[in-house]
């Protein structure tokens, strides 16, 4: 078997960008966690009609902008591209026309085998992501990961993290 032709060259130098591409697969599974907890409220909670339905709907509602905004990439709000620095210092671009914004990796931001959950604290407020690594360019993403992983070292360490971005 022949090896995947890459849409564009890679980088002469250690790309630090990530383009995220959204996961529908993930988005199915994120619909059918609401979907059951939204039947179980319905059906095994013992409220009222009007307060389950009220549950119901506020979790429906909730549940499918975050959706929207966070996996499926949709809206003004949602983080497209991710840059970072070797000091740690992270841009990101925003919405369709790719608005940039300074960011700083917020408290809560997780990985989960090859998930990325991400929160960034932008000028307008926090932003969330969440990376499905299978849907990404296995560089970038192993890349990232790398990164924020020496980020953690150091943070905790008191160091300055200092990345090894050699590929």
């Amino acid at each position: 078997m022949s090896p995947k032709i890459p849409v564009t060259r890679p980088c002469a130098a250690p790309c630090r960008r990530i383009e995220i591409v959204a996961s529908r697969r993930i988005a199915a599974a994120w619909v059918l966690w609401a979907s059951s907890i939204c039947a179980v409220v319905w059906f095994a909670v013992d409220l009222p009609w009007l307060v389950r339905g009220t549950l119901v709907l506020a979790t429906a509602g909730s549940n499918a902008s975050s959706l929207c905004r966070c996996v499926l990439l949709l809206g003004s709000q949602s983080v497209r591209v991710l840059e970072w620095q070797e000091q740690g210092e992270f841009t990101v671009l925003l919405g369709d026309d790719h608005a940039a914004h300074p960011a700083a990796l917020a408290a809560g931001s997780f990985r989960l085998g090859g998930l990325l959950a991400l929160r960034f604290a932008v000028p307008g407020g926090l932003r969330a992501v969440l990376i499905d690594g299978n849907r990404q360019e296995p560089r970038a993403f192993r890349r990232l990961c790398r990164h924020l992983g020496n980020a953690r070292e150091g943070a905790k360490t008191g160091g300055s993290g200092r990345s090894r971005e050699s590929n």
